[in-house]
């Protein structure tokens, strides 16, 4: 038998995938990718990110594969999104979460 945990856990699974699947039936999804893409192109997060990754490439001895630069990049790469940007997408994400969620 499931603990109460594994079972918190499926449920939550559940939920997530069915808000995903509706922000995509929705046209939700691409907006709120549209609202992020802006958002770091015009604070120039991606340019900055991008330049880091040349200079990690570059001060490597040996080639280096794009899983390994990503790897070297990720957290780097999600703490340094603005703070306006992640407020932005995570509104939209609140916002079509209250809509579409009924109270438990």
């Amino acid at each position: 038998m499931a603990t109460r945990a594994a079972q918190n856990a499926a449920a939550n699974d559940e939920l997530v995938s069915a808000l995903h699947e509706r922000l995509v039936q929705t046209g939700e999804w691409d907006r709120v990718l549209e609202a992020l893409r802006r958002g770091l192109e015009e604070s120039g997060w991606d340019a900055s990110l991008r330049e880091k990754a040349f200079e990690q490439a570059k001060a490597q001895t040996r080639p280096i594969s794009l899983l390994d630069l990503v790897e070297i990049l990720e957290i780097e790469a999600h703490t340094s999104i603005p703070p306006a940007v992640r407020s932005e997408v995570t509104s939209m994400l609140r916002d079509f979460i209250s809509r579409n969620v009924e109270d438990a």
